[in-house]
Parts: C-alpha cells; sequence; structure tokens
C-alpha cells in the first residue's frame, strides 16, 4: 500500500510542476530582456505594464496548492503507520491462532488415551469427504449410533464396564479462542492415524491456524480369547493360566443360558460364570466371558497342500524358504512313549492340517522349535484338525507353543500331569479354540497355559471383531499452517 502512495504523491508532484509552468505562462511571468549594450552591461529584466498585480494575485493559489502536497505527505505518513500496526496486530492474531490450535491438539490427544475412546484410534473420521452421518464413527449426538466405522458392527464380547466413546468436536481456550477438531484419518496398512485440529482467535473469528500430526498406532486385543468354545465347554477345574488366560464360552451351550457378561477374578458373579462351564474351581487366570464368537478362517486342507505320510514317530516339519506360509497335510497323528513331533519355524509359518484321527499318549511331544536363536511363537505353528475326528491328549503329553484349532469337534483332556517345559502346570502351552472341549474327571489340574505374546495371530483375532486395546506410540509428523 505504501509503494502505491508514493507513486501517486509522484504523480501528483509532476502534476503541479505542469500546473506551475502553465500559470506562469498565462500570467506573462516569463521575463523579457533588452537588446545588450555593447558594452555587454547586464541589465535587470523589466516587466511589461499590469504584471505585478499578477504576481500578487499568484501567491494565494500558490499557498493552496503547497498546503495540498503537505496533506498528500501527512495522509500518506498515516496510512503507512497505520499498515504496520495492522501488520503488526495480524501477526499477533496469527501467532494466538497457533497457540488455540495446539492447546486444542493436546486436549484431543487427551480425550483420545481415555479407555472408552482409544477404539476410535483404528477409525477414520473425515465429514469432509465421507457426508453420510450414520457411518461417521465419531459420536456427537444420537443419531449416530454407529461408532465403529462406515458399515462395520459394534464389537462384539466388550461389557467390562467399557462406555461408548464420547469425544468433543471443539472447545473454548481464552477469551477469544475456538478449536474445531477437523478430520481423523486412519491408515490400516501403516498403522498410522493422520489429526487435523483448526485454532481460530479473534473477536471475529477472522485468524485462524490448523495443526495435523501423524500418531504411530499399537493395537492389540485387550482380552485375547487364550481359550474359545463355540459350543459345550466342560472345564472341571483345569488350568487357564498366563497373561492372556482368558475363555470364551457360547452361554447358549452352557449350564446357565441367561449370563452375557464378562466375570473378573474375584467379581461377584465370577462363581455364575465358573457352574457355567462346569467347573467349581476357579483355576482361569483371566477373565470369563460368556458371548458367541465364530472364527472366521480355513478349516480344511487344499489340493496345493504338501501331503505328508501319518505321523506315527519321531518326525520333523520345516517351513520352506521363500514361501510366507508352508502348508502341510497328514491323515493322522498318533504318537506315544517320548515320541516328538518337531516343527521348525525359523524361516516362517507352519499350518499342519490333520484330515484323520488325533492321539497323543505318555510323554509324547509336539514341539515348535527355531534355529536362530530367537524364541518360537505361538502363531508360526497352527495345527488344524479338518473333520469331526477329536483331539484326544492322555497321560503327561504336550503341544508346545502352537495354535491348536478344532473347528469340527472336541479337545479331550484326560491328561494326568504337568507335560509341557513352562513354568505353569499345563499340557498345552498356546492357544485352543475349538467346537467342543471336555475335560476327563481326574485329580489334576493340568491344562492350558496362554503366553503373552500373541502378535503372531492378529489375523485370525480381527475377524472376531473383539474391541481392540490401542494406544498412541508416538508422534512422528507436525505440521502448522495458517488458514
Amino acid at each position: 500500500m505504501f509503494d502505491q502512495l508514493c507513486r501517486l504523491l509522484v504523480y501528483c508532484v509532476a502534476v503541479l510542476r505542469g500546473f506551475f509552468a502553465w500559470m506562469q505562462q498565462q500570467l506573462g511571468l516569463r521575463p523579457t530582456r533588452r537588446p545588450q549594450p555593447r558594452s555587454l552591461r547586464r541589465s535587470r529584466p523589466r516587466y511589461r505594464h499590469g504584471q505585478t498585480r499578477r504576481v500578487q494575485g499568484f501567491a494565494l493559489p500558490m499557498a493552496m496548492l503547497m498546503g495540498m502536497v503537505m496533506i498528500m505527505l501527512g495522509i500518506t505518513t498515516l496510512l503507512q503507520a497505520q499498515g504496520g500496526q495492522l501488520s503488526s496486530f495480524s501477526r499477533t492474531q496469527t501467532g494466538s491462532s497457533f497457540l488455540v490450535a495446539e492447546g486444542g491438539l493436546a486436549r484431543v490427544l487427551a480425550q483420545l488415551s481415555q479407555p472408552e475412546n482409544t477404539i476410535l484410534l483404528t477409525q477414520t473420521y473425515d465429514p469432509t469427504t465421507n457426508p453420510a452421518k450414520h457411518t461417521w464413527p465419531w459420536p456427537k449426538n444420537d443419531d449416530i449410533p454407529n461408532y465403529q466405522g462406515q458399515g462395520s458392527t459394534a464389537p462384539l464380547c466388550t461389557s467390562e464396564g467399557q462406555n461408548e466413546p464420547d469425544i468433543e468436536y471443539e472447545g473454548t481456550i481464552g477469551n477469544n479462542g475456538t478449536y474445531y477438531l477437523r478430520a481423523y484419518r486412519y491408515d490400516e496398512a501403516q498403522h498410522t492415524g493422520t489429526l487435523l485440529v483448526e485454532g481460530v482467535e479473534g473477536p471475529e473469528k477472522d485468524s485462524k491456524s490448523f495443526i495435523s500430526v501423524t500418531l504411530d498406532i499399537e493395537s492389540e486385543v485387550a482380552k485375547f480369547p487364550g481359550l474359545l468354545v463355540t459350543k459345550e465347554l466342560d472345564l472341571r477345574g483345569r488350568n487357564v493360566t498366563g497373561a492372556n488366560g482368558h475363555v470364551y464360552y457360547n452361554p447358549a451351550e452352557s449350564a446357565n443360558k441367561n449370563l452375557k457378561g464378562t466375570a473378573k477374578p474375584g467379581a461377584p458373579d465370577r462363581q455364575d460364570y465358573l457352574n457355567a462351564i462346569k467347573t467349581t474351581v476357579d483355576n482361569i487366570a483371566g477373565n470369563i466371558t460368556a458371548c458367541q464368537l465364530t472364527p472366521n478362517m480355513r478349516s480344511k486342507s487344499e489340493a496345493g497342500d504338501e501331503q505328508v505320510a501319518a505321523i506315527k514317530g519321531d518326525k520333523t516339519l520345516s517351513a520352506k524358504a521363500g514361501q510366507q506360509i508352508t502348508s502341510y497335510k497328514t491323515p493322522v497323528i498318533d504318537l506315544e512313549n517320548n515320541q516328538v513331533l518337531r516343527v521348525d519355524t525359523t524361516l516362517g509359518r507352519v499350518d499342519l492340517y490333520v484330515d484323520g484321527g488325533f492321539d497323543m499318549e505318555d510323554n509324547s511331544r509336539i514341539q515348535n522349535i527355531r534355529t536362530d536363536g530367537k524364541p518360537p511363537r505361538v502363531g508360526d505353528l497352527r495345527i488344524i484338525v479338518t473333520n469331526s475326528n477329536h483331539i484326544e491328549m492322555e497321560d503327561r503329553t504336550c503341544i508346545d507353543t502352537a495354535f491348536l484349532y478344532d473347528p469340527h469337534s472336541h479337545v479331550h483332556m484326560e491328561t494326568d500331569g504337568d507335560g509341557c517345559p513352562s513354568a505353569g502346570n499345563s499340557n498345552i502351552d498356546g492357544v485352543v479354540w475349538a467346537d467342543t472341549f471336555h475335560k476327563s474327571p481326574t485329580t489334576t489340574q493340568a491344562g492350558i497355559s496362554v503366553p503373552e505374546d500373541l502378535s503372531s495371530l492378529e489375523d485370525v483375532i480381527k475377524p472376531l471383531n473383539l474391541a481392540p486395546r490401542n494406544h498412541i506410540k508416538a508422534i512422528t509428523n507436525w505440521n502448522r499452517q495458517y488458514g
């Protein structure tokens, strides 16, 4: 603006100079010279008749014009000062709006860390690209009931006093500051979420700033089913121990069909849940949840699986290099005495499909091993029984570090003592999902020990739609922009 005023002033000065020249011409103020004498003596110029009165009349317009010039110079100075003041005010407002946006971001992050809101960290909220309110995953009022995301259903088995998410989309900071949660986008492939917050400052809300941050999100199932039974569960005092020693059963197939919830250790109604799964002794380390879950995973062998002869003695199977999953199929597993089936998962995951009988006696074992010095993972050895033949375990047998899946029949435990190397009293170190689980009445409590690290089973737990336990691992990117 100041440059434009300067150009205008220069233009006005040029016009005035032209005006003065015209006035001189009109008033005859240009001096006339008489011929010089030969002596070259300079003589004073003489004005023609009437020029003195004209000169006196020229003083007033000259003073007026000079006054106009001085007024324009004053106006220019005032405008320059006002422009600097406005610029300073704008910079102050911009800094204030950034502070409001940062304060709003801190509040939103604090809300997302609340237990009832962590489920939203793996959802997407972006009203600018998805105007259908009923699919917004962030509840704001009663007309947005589906908070789990677009097209998804509410998570199952979450009745542990978990409240529905409660997020504030906007709030005030200071006297004139307001922040708005504009969007949150979750990238499932990268496990990151991008959060966008706007800060507005000023009485007229004319100063805006935006802050976007990228969050690393870590997710895991809050209460992983260490023992999941889709039909009848008859536990009879067997142990279910370990960091993930949680039991899920179908209440419709239990001794008490009215239970629909979760009993934590020490809960007043814990005994009701124990009675429902036919055990009077509480040897379960985790929660007992009455909820029907149906796993959705491959449960049949296929033509492309590598055929293995009946396993009736010591044998070793190995994952093959270059294959993400090595699949084997065998007609039967029948181990006794001290026979051992070793499965080497150093190079990757191994799936073993059993199309016939599955019997283990004496001190026989199935072991998940690695040769690279790293501990084996439960999800890297998956044993799937594909028909109605049940799994029979007797004596002091052990299935060590494996995921045991029997969707068509039942696991029948007749063991009479600890057979696995874990610290607990167990015959299965791993995870068991079965159609039915029976335990023959003996004096032992040996059962299932569920390990803490179950990250290798993420693919089988996701279709169950259990409520995840999410948390912000780190903030990896931070951007600010003045709007």
